[in-house]
Order: structure tokens, then C-alpha cells, then sequence
């Protein structure tokens, strides 16, 4: 199964912070856009893996 989730990337004072409001707690950062974006992915993976219970 196949979701989409809007991730919302903001610059912080070290980088960016990533987070996707659909997943409380799913939070993350990075250097750049490209580094947040590829954390998000790898939260958000194991988010659903430890969290769905579906």
C-alpha cells in the first residue's frame, strides 16, 4: 500500500528542520534540503514500521 504525506522543511539555525504533521513525533533535520528530505524518509519508514498496526 501506497501513502502520501506532506512534509513541511524549515531553516533553523544549524540546517533544516523536517517534520510531517500527519505523524506526531515525526521529526527530523539535516544540513541541507536534500540531507532533511532523505532523513524524513528514513523517520517516516520506520515510523509506519513501529507505529501501523493495521
Amino acid at each position: 500500500m501506497n501513502a502520501t504525506y506532506r512534509i513541511i522543511i524549515e531553516p533553523d539555525k544549524k540546517g533544516f528542520h523536517g517534520y510531517v504533521p500527519a505523524l506526531k513525533g515525526c521529526h527530523t533535520w539535516g544540513k541541507t534540503i536534500m540531507e532533511t528530505k532523505r532523513h524524513l524518509q528514513e523517520a517516516m519508514s520506520l515510523y509506519i514500521k513501529i507505529f501501523d498496526h493495521s
